[in-house]
């Protein structure tokens, strides 16, 4: 990988620990977040099958918490299908792709 790829896939995975965040801190607040958040989410989780490397507990936490939430308060909503998917892929995938 070059260096230009790294530097580009460090910002995805910024960007993608960042929306899961700012997921979070949303469904925390209220159980009604902006569909753009949502999206913004989904978009960003779409051609991954693992968090970023090396990511802390605390957003571990948060990617679970917020889909089990989005799960939860949309039961049989196309959404909740969507969380399903990205909770099991990610549990499926992730594990090989985390670098001690």
């Amino acid at each position: 990988m070059s260096i230009n790829q790294k530097k580009n896939q460090s910002r995805v995975d910024e960007a993608f620990s960042e929306s899961i965040y700012v997921l979070s801190n949303n469904l925390k607040e209220s159980h009604e977040v902006a569909s753009e958040i949502i999206e913004l989410f989904f978009e960003l989780a779409k051609d991954r099958d693992a968090l970023p490397p090396n990511s802390d507990k605390e957003i571990t936490d948060a990617f679970l918490t917020s889909l089990v939430a989005l799960m939860n308060n949309n039961i049989g909503q196309p959404l909740a299908i969507r969380s399903l998917e990205v909770l099991f892929k990610f549990i499926k995938n992730g594990k090989s792709r985390v670098t001690p």
